[in-house]
């Protein structure tokens, strides 16, 4: 095995440990903790491997897809919500709503699948 491929694995692990333990051992890391940790994390990848261009022919109509994909479950699952039983809760149409449900949500998802992307294309072989 490759050094670079020892180093992406030690870095996966630990990264996947932490996230272990913050879903099922203890909740050490809060909705904005855990966007910080995926930013760190970002940034630590960046300085250790360094992101790969990316040279395929649709990447740019992938992430449009992948964008219209995020919105629409979004949507979806807001317009559930509202017909179910978010309508009692009061405190998601406020601004603080927003803040404390919402953007965490959106920062992780979009925070994570990029993660995920530069991983996947860094062990590509």
């Amino acid at each position: 095995m490759k050094k670079g491929y020892k180093r992406l694995l030690l870095f996966e692990i630990f990264f996947l440990v932490i996230l272990f333990i913050n879903s099922f051992v203890w909740n050490i890391l809060d909705e904005y903790g855990m966007i910080i940790f995926l930013i760190v994390s970002i940034i630590m990848f960046k300085l250790l491997f360094g992101f790969e261009k990316d040279r395929h022919r649709y990447t740019k109509d992938v992430i449009y897809d992948l964008i219209i994909v995020l919105l629409i479950s979004f949507l979806m699952y807001y317009l559930f919500g509202i017909l179910i039983g978010f309508y009692r809760a009061d405190n998601y149409y406020t601004f603080n709503g927003i803040k404390t449900f919402i953007l965490p949500t959106i920062l992780y998802i979009i925070l994570k699948e990029f993660f995920r992307y530069q991983i996947i294309n860094k062990s590509e072989g």
